[in-house]
């Protein structure tokens, strides 16, 4: 137990962190006039920009969510205009996702607003610091998020 005291300032930041933005993951940003994301739905639609021909039990597992959670989602985004569902000539059973022209316009507001307001900021310090450094925050973030999933599992395990 000495290492919680000697790591206790890293667990309390990276708590902090995370609090933050569970704050912020659902809540809508209102970054145009008729448009607004919650970073959550954001991710959503990053994700489908970044990687075209998506299923839906594809895209829940690049974002680490079940499959019931990215359907809720994606039946947001659809009701609102800005994506499409659609099935392939050469495969009828499954749901692929795209954004809609009016999605698309929204996306690119939203990632505009991200990068102003925060971003720009991260990059600049990111830009500070040596290559050796990132890469060690990189290894520390991916071990990280590797033992919260292996948790994460655990969790659903125990309570099924």
């Amino acid at each position: 137990m000495e290492e919680i005291v000697e790591y206790q300032e890293f667990m309390d930041l990276t708590i902090m962190l995370l609090n933050k933005y569970s704050v912020i993951q659902n809540t809508q940003i209102k970054f145009l006039e008729n448009g607004s994301l919650s970073f959550s739905e954001a991710i959503v639609m990053n994700i489908i920009v970044k990687n075209r021909d998506l299923n839906m039990t594809s895209l829940a597992n690049n974002l680490g969510v079940t499959k019931a959670a990215i359907t809720k989602t994606i039946k947001k985004l659809e009701s609102r205009g800005l994506l499409l569902r659609y099935k392939k000539v050469t495969n009828k059973k499954e749901i692929f996702v795209m954004l809609s022209k009016q999605g698309e316009a929204v996306y690119l507001s939203y990632k505009n607003f991200l990068y102003d307001h925060l971003l720009k900021n991260l990059f600049h310090l990111f830009d500070q610091c040596d290559k050796e450094l990132i890469e060690t925050m990189k290894f520390l973030l991916k071990s990280i998020n590797i033992s919260v999933c292996t948790l994460v599992e655990e969790i659903y395990e125990n309570n099924s």
